[in-house]
């Protein structure tokens, strides 16, 4: 079995990928251990004042990768800018419009 080439990628692409990725690791380590500590602190009876520095934390690790999100976001919307539009052949506004 032969293994297919790999579309050249560009290192502002990858290094976006990246940052993606980085992020859904955030959010679901930060999630993941929230809930772990909510569930050890219910079970070994943990004070209030504990669970809620955990509470704090997860709330970090939820918002730092909501601005990673956003990064990556705006950072591929200002490559789509640059990048010239493809035009579709073949259709019209007309096609878009419905009649009444």
């Amino acid at each position: 079995m032969s293994k297919r080439p790999r579309p050249s990628v560009s290192n502002e692409t990858r290094r976006l990928a990246d940052k993606a990725r980085m992020a859904a690791l955030v959010i679901g380590f930060a999630f993941a251990g929230w809930m772990l500590a909510q569930v050890l602190g219910a079970r070994l009876g943990w004070p209030v004042q504990l669970v809620f520095v955990f509470d704090l934390l997860g709330f970090l690790g939820l918002s730092c990768g909501l601005v990673l999100t956003y990064q990556v976001y705006r950072a591929r919307k200002a490559a789509a800018a640059d990048r010239p539009q493809a035009k579709v052949v073949g259709k019209s506004n007309k096609a878009r419009t419905r009649r009444r």
